[in-house]
């Protein structure tokens, strides 16, 4: 028995003579994905209703709960399970590596053509916002940390698909399959987000030290003292409508965290800077 046991193992699965044929199916899913991200770019870093709004649901983890990542990208891995699934009952060999190396291309592709590009489209080249209103673009704010937590949710999600994808792989092409450098991308992502909310929160304070350089004329002649400037309560109040959006919409704390950390030592940068353009200058 042993020695059929051995005999068994070393002969190739009877589904091995699918493999010179699932090339059609791997290409079918690439079709598939390549349509599904090119309807992703059309609409954006939105929230839409979309017809696969119950499997997103379903996959993000409820119904008739409130998303908080793009629907997108839960479509996106619903489908990578569901054809996985379809693709390992076949073959676990070469078409499914190949398959693999499908959803390795179109997580880096969603990565940077949806979610990346969510975050530049409503910045100029310079990595400025293109509006000129000061005032902080709310709708903006939270379609950038709806982009972060859906970067987020990929970053994890692609760790748990790979612990399933290499599982099924056989293990003669197991060897160097990662998903790594896709997580980097949507890290990546996440890094870009905290960067862009911060040049908003610079934007939004800016007319507040601004006024900080022409004080009133009163206290320019030293006529009247004031406990405190208007200037403060402007800073104040431009702080408070970004970070309040940000504390409520981001939902991994740490990098509410890293956002914060970095505010303090930006604003800190430009009190420093006003100052001394302030005490250098004749008022």
């Amino acid at each position: 028995s042993a020695t059929a046991g051995a005999s068994s193992s070393a002969a190739p699965p009877i589904s091995a003579v699918f493999d010179p044929y699932l090339g059609i199916y791997v290409d079918a899913q690439d079709k598939t994905l390549s349509d599904m991200v090119q309807g992703y770019r059309r609409i954006g870093a939105t929230q839409p209703r979309s017809s696969g709004e119950e499997n997103a649901a379903t996959a993000a983890g409820g119904e008739g709960e409130e998303q908080t990542v793009l629907s997108s990208s839960t479509e996106l891995f619903y489908f990578y399970r569901q054809t996985l699934e379809q693709c390992a009952r076949l073959s676990n060999r070469k078409p499914f590596r190949d398959l693999c190396s499908v959803f390795k291309k179109w997580l880096r592709i969603y990565a940077n053509d949806v979610l990346r590009q969510g975050l530049v489209r409503s910045l100029g080249s310079d990595g400025v916002r293109r509006s000129t209103d000061s005032r902080p673009n709310v709708h903006d704010i939270q379609r950038w940390c709806l982009i972060i937590n859906t970067s987020d949710y990929c970053a994890t999600t692609s760790s748990q698909l790979e612990e399933k994808l290499r599982d099924k792989l056989h293990p003669d092409f197991r060897e160097d399959f990662s998903l790594e450098p896709e997580r980097e991308q949507f890290l990546g992502v996440i890094s870009t987000g905290v960067t862009v909310l911060i040049r908003e929160l610079e934007q939004a304070i800016e007319p507040a030290f601004n006024q900080m350089l022409r004080p009133p004329q009163g206290w320019a002649q030293g006529d009247e003292v004031l406990e405190k400037s208007n200037y403060v309560d402007d800073l104040a109040s431009a702080l408070e409508q970004v970070a309040v959006i940000i504390r409520q919409d981001v939902e991994n704390k740490r990098y509410v965290r890293m956002w914060s950390d970095r505010a303090v030592g930006r604003v800190d940068g430009m009190c420093s800077r006003y100052w001394i353009c302030l005490l250098t200058c004749d008022v």
